[in-house]
């Protein structure tokens, strides 16, 4: 019974914790339900990414360098994505604001280096992202972090380098997935995992987000 009391006490005193940002680590359902639940989070160049948690840690050790620059390490992926190899990354061109009009082969000649102002847009835009990305991770702020579908072993991964380069920092790495590891705690110092059942609908269970957000303390009980 003691345990118990003790449990649910550290619990609610993490759930009490404030935040000073939230960042999205790589995954667009992320984005949209921080957003649909009105949760201010920063805007982060990880936002429009489908990117491993291997590849997250080489863009941060990197500090991004030669992010999605073409080159060898470039080129056109499926779904008119652009796939970074060096950091093993897809940047999608339906999630980055890119006009309707910009085709395929406007992606293919961009890579070839035919100049378009739409790319050199969302360039630009992007790398004020990582601008004030890497200055959030300078600062001795306290950061709520999320990832979605990855291992438990890749999020300690992704922890270990976190707090590795960023010591500075205090922050959780809240992690949701949907597969039976997440259904008992992982028992990682700084990170959190949920469990999300399965749903048929692309933006997920709204209910189970609005459970975990409030456990978080970012809504309202």
């Amino acid at each position: 019974m003691k345990r118990i009391l003790m449990v649910l006490l550290v619990t609610s005193l993490r759930a009490m914790e404030s935040w000073d940002a939230i960042v999205n680590l790589g995954d667009i359902q992320v984005k949209f339900q921080l957003k649909n639940h009105k949760v201010a989070c920063e805007d982060s160049p990880f936002d429009c990414l489908d990117a491993t948690s291997e590849g997250i840690v080489k863009m941060l050790e990197d500090r991004f360098e030669g992010f999605f620059e073409r080159g060898n390490n470039l080129r056109f992926s499926h779904d008119d994505a652009l796939y970074d190899k060096k950091y093993e990354a897809w940047l999608s061109g339906p999630l980055i604001d890119m006009p309707h009009e910009v085709t395929s082969f406007d992606v293919k000649a961009w890579l070839k280096g035919k100049a378009n102002t739409n790319f050199s847009k969302i360039k630009a835009k992007h790398e004020v992202r990582i601008k004030a990305l890497l200055e959030l991770l300078s600062s001795k702020k306290k950061i709520l972090f999320f990832r979605k579908d990855i291992t438990r072993e890749q999020a300690k991964l992704l922890d270990l380098a976190l707090n590795r380069l960023y010591s500075d920092i205090a922050y959780c790495l809240v992690v949701l997935g949907s597969t039976d590891e997440y259904q008992k705690d992982w028992g990682l110092k700084r990170a959190r995992n949920y469990f999300l059942n399965l749903h048929d609908l692309w933006m997920d269970d709204a209910k189970a987000w609005s459970t975990i957000f409030r456990t978080l303390g970012l809504l309202s009980t």
